[in-house]
C-alpha cells in the first residue's frame, strides 16, 4: 500500500500547482472533494489549503487537520508530515506561535522517521521561522543551521540557496553581522554558479544591507549597484523599488541628500505604478527625512502628511506614529511651535497604543516560548534524534531531583536489605542481583556530580571575567577618565553580550571565541594605554564556522599574560596567538615578551596575591578531561634571551576537535 501511495502524493503536490495553472475555482474543489476519495481527497484537501491559508489561517488549521486525520487512517506517514506542517504553518499565521512550533516539531519527527531528510530540513527551517517570530535569534539559529546541513547532504541547490538566507538574516538580527556577511556572500557565489539572476539580485541586496549596518558604506553601495543592475534586466518591478529605496537610505547616511531624495522619487514612482500602498507610505515618510536634512521644509511636511495619511487609511500604526513624529520635528525647525505642539499631542496618543500592542505581544511571546520549550522537551523524551539546550537554572533544578531520588531509592534499599536480614527469607542470589543495581546507580551518580563540577567551574568562569572588566571601568571612573571611561563601557557592552549569547552553551564555534577575545584584548589594550600590542594568526586550513571549542578557554591565559607578564614591562609588550591545525587536536599558542613566570610569580608574593582566574581553568580543564576520552593539555613554557634571561612566556594549548 505504502509503496504505491508515495508516487501518489508527488502527483498530488504536482497537481496542487497545476490546479493554480489552470484556473479551476475554489468552488470547483470543494464539488470534487465530496466525491473525492483517498489520495485523491488528499490531492484536493492540499489544493484548498495552498487557495486559502494566507487570506483565511483559520481555514488552512482546519483542512490541515483533516489531512493529518485521512494520511493516519491511509498509514501514509510522508503526507502526514506535511499535513503537520502545514498545521503548524496555519497556526504561526493566526498567532499560536506554540502550537505553530509544536506541529512542525511533529513534522520534523516523522520525516526522520522515514529517513526523509530533505523533509527534516524543510520543517527544521520551518521551526527556525517560528522561533524568529518569538524573538527567540539562539535557538532560531540552532535550527537554521541544522536545515542547511541536512540540505548540504541532500538538498537542491535551490534548496541550499534559501537555507543560507534563513540563516544569514537570523544573524544579521542578532547583530552578529561577520557572520551574516560569511553565509550571504556564501549565497551570491553559489546563485552565480548556478546561474540563477533572480537569487543573485536578492543575496546581493541583503549583503549590501548588512554591509550598510556595518557601516561599510562603499562596499554597501557597490552590491545594491549590482542587484539593481539585475533587477532591472529582469524588469521586475517591486524588488526594483526595494533596492532604489535601499540605495537612497545609504545616500542619506552618506550625506548625498540630492541623490537620496532623488532615488527614493523613483522608488515610490514604481510603488504607485504597482499599487504598493504600504511601500508608499514607508519611502514617503523616508523622503521626508531626506527633504527634512536639505531644508525643504515645505516638500517634506507634504511627503510626512501623505504618507500619515496612507498608513492611518490602511492600519499602519507603526508608519503613522514616524511620519506624525517627523512632521513635529519639521514644524519644530521652521518655528511653528504650536503646530508642532499638536502633532507631539498626536504622537503621544499613538504611542500610548502602540505600547499597549507591543505589551500584548511580549506577554503572548513570553507564554509561546514557554510552550515551545515543554512541546520540544516532550518530543525529545520520544524522538532522541532531536536534540534539545538546557538552560543553568533547569540544569540544576533536574540535578537536585535525580539526586534526592536516589537518596530515597538507596534508602528504600538499605531498608529492604535490612528487613531481609532479619527474615532471612531472600537467597544470596538476589541479594547479588541488588547490590549490582545498587553499583549501577552510584556510577550515574557519580557522572552526574561530574557534570555538576563541570557546570559550577564554568559558572565561576563568567562572573570572574566580567568582574576583572568592571575594575578596569572603575580604574577610569576613579582617574577621571570620562571618555575613557565611557569609550571603554561601550565595548564592554559588546563584549558583556557576547558572554550572555553564549552563556546557554558550553561549547561555541571558534570564530565566536576568538572575536570575544579580540574584543576582550581591545579592551585591556585600551585600559593599560596601548602599553602592549596584540595579532592572531589562523591557519587557512582551519574551518572557524564549524570548529567548536569550550567557551572562554583561551582568555584565562590571555588574561594571565596582560596581567602578570606585560602590564610589569616598562618597554612595548607584545602578545601573540597563533592557531594552528594539529590533525585530531586545534593548537593554540599564546606567547607574550613579559617579565616571565619568575618575576610574576615573586611580584605576586610580595603582594600576597592569589590567581583567582587561573585556579578555576585548571579546575574547568580537570572536569573537562574527566567527562572526556580526548583530553586537553597545557604547556607552559619560559622563553630566555641569548643572555639567558628571561623574555616572556608561551602557553601551548592542545584542544581535541572531537569533544565527545
Amino acid at each position: 500500500m505504502k509503496k504505491i501511495l508515495f508516487p501518489v502524493l508527488i502527483l498530488m503536490l504536482c497537481i496542487s500547482s497545476g490546479l493554480g495553472q489552470k484556473r479551476i475555482s475554489t468552488d470547483s474543489l470543494f464539488i470534487l472533494l465530496e466525491e473525492a476519495r483517498d489520495t485523491q481527497r488528499l490531492t484536493i484537501l492540499s489544493s484548498i489549503f495552498d487557495r486559502l491559508v494566507y487570506q483565511y489561517p483559520d481555514t488552512g488549521v482546519y483542512f490541515a487537520s483533516q489531512i493529518i486525520d485521512l494520511s493516519g487512517k491511509l498509514e501514509y506517514t510522508f503526507a502526514e508530515a506535511h499535513g503537520w506542517y502545514k498545521h503548524g504553518m496555519a497556526n504561526a499565521m493566526k498567532g499560536n506561535l506554540v502550537v505553530g512550533a509544536e506541529s512542525m516539531l511533529k513534522s520534523r519527527g516523522l520525516f526522520a522517521q522515514m529517513d526523509q531528510y530533505t523533509g527534516v530540513a524543510f520543517a527544521e527551517k520551518g521551526i527556525g521561522n517560528v522561533l524568529q517570530m518569538m524573538d527567540n535569534l539562539d535557538r532560531a539559529t540552532e535550527y537554521f543551521r541544522a536545515s542547511l546541513q541536512h540540505y548540504r547532504q541532500y538538498g537542491s541547490e535551490n534548496e541550499i540557496n534559501l537555507a543560507l538566507n534563513s540563516l544569514a538574516l537570523c544573524f544579521q538580527e542578532n547583530d552578529m553581522l561577520d557572520s551574516a556577511i560569511h553565509y550571504h556572500t556564501e549565497r551570491v557565489e553559489l546563485s552565480r554558479e548556478s546561474g540563477d539572476r533572480g537569487f543573485e539580485a536578492s543575496a546581493l541586496n541583503n549583503l549590501a544591507s548588512t554591509f550598510k549596518a556595518k557601516g561599510e558604506y562603499g562596499l554597501a553601495e557597490q552590491a545594491f549597484l549590482e542587484s539593481l543592475k539585475i533587477r532591472e534586466e529582469q524588469d521586475a518591478r517591486k524588488p526594483m523599488a526595494i533596492v532604489l529605496g535601499n540605495l537612497a537610505d545609504l545616500y542619506r547616511l552618506e550625506g548625498d541628500v540630492a541623490k537620496s531624495i532623488e532615488y527614493f522619487n523613483a522608488s515610490i514612482r514604481i510603488r504607485e505604478e504597482i499599487g504598493d500602498m504600504r511601500g508608499i507610505a514607508l519611502n514617503s515618510n523616508r523622503l521626508a527625512h531626506a527633504l527634512m536634512d536639505a531644508g525643504r521644509y515645505e516638500e517634506a511636511v507634504r511627503a510626512s502628511e501623505r504618507s500619515a495619511g496612507i498608513a492611518r487609511a490602511r492600519g499602519y500604526l507603526d508608519f503613522e506614529m514616524v511620519a506624525i513624529d517627523r512632521l513635529k520635528k519639521i514644524h519644530e525647525k521652521q518655528g511653528n511651535f504650536g503646530k508642532a505642539l499638536e502633532y507631539a499631542d498626536q504622537y503621544i496618543v499613538l504611542r500610548d497604543s502602540l505600547m499597549g500592542i507591543e505589551k500584548s505581544e511580549q506577554v503572548a511571546e513570553m507564554e509561546a516560548k514557554y510552550g515551545v520549550e515543554k512541546a520540544e522537551f516532550r518530543l525529545a523524551q520520544q524522538d532522541k534524534e532531536i536534540s534539545l539546550l538546557e538552560d543553568r537554572n533547569e540544569a540544576q533544578s533536574k540535578l537536585r531531583f535525580v539526586l534526592t531520588a536516589a537518596a530515597m531509592l538507596l534508602l528504600g534499599l538499605l531498608i529492604v536489605l535490612y528487613n531481609r536480614y532479619q527474615l532471612k527469607q531472600r537467597s544470596e542470589h538476589k541479594l547479588s542481583e541488588k547490590n549490582k543495581q545498587i553499583s549501577r546507580i552510584n556510577s550515574e551518580i557519580r557522572e552526574v556530580n561530574k557534570e555538576l563540577e563541570r557546570k559550577m567551574l564554568r559558572a565561576q568562569m563568567d562572573p570572574h571575567f566580567i568582574f576583572n572588566s568592571l575594575n578596569s571601568i572603575q580604574h577610569f571612573i576613579t582617574i577621571n577618565e570620562k571618555e575613557l571611561a565611557i569609550r571603554y563601557l561601550s565595548k564592554f557592552a559588546k563584549l558583556i553580550r557576547r558572554v550572555l549569547d553564549n552563556s546557554i552553551s558550553d561549547r561555541v564555534p571558534l570564530s565566536d571565541e576568538l572575536s570575544l577575545l579580540e574584543d576582550y584584548m581591545e579592551l585591556e589594550e585600551l585600559r593599560l594605554n596601548h602599553s602592549f600590542t596584540h595579532e592572531i594568526e589562523v591557519d587557512e586550513e582551519i574551518d572557524l564556522y564549524n570548529t567548536e571549542v569550550p567557551f572562554l578557554i583561551i582568555q584565562p591565559y590571555v588574561e594571565n599574560a596582560i596581567k602578570h607578564g606585560l602590564k610589569q614591562l616598562k618597554e612595548q609588550g607584545k602578545l601573540s596567538i597563533r592557531l594552528e591545525d594539529g590533525g585530531a587536536h586545534l593548537k593554540c599558542y599564546i606567547m607574550d615578551n613579559g617579565i616571565g613566570r619568575e618575576a610574576a610569580m615573586q611580584n605576586a608574593r610580595n603582594r600576597h596575591h592569589r590567581s583567582h582566574g587561573m585556579s578555576v581553568t585548571r579546575k574547568r580543564l580537570e572536569a573537562l578531561n574527566k567527562a572526556n576520552e580526548n583530553k586537553t593539555y597545557v604547556e607552559i613554557t619560559d622563553l630566555k634571551d641569548e643572555h639567558g634571561s628571561a623574555a616572556g612566556t608561551r602557553v601551548a594549548l592542545t584542544i581535541p576537535y572531537d569533544l565527545n
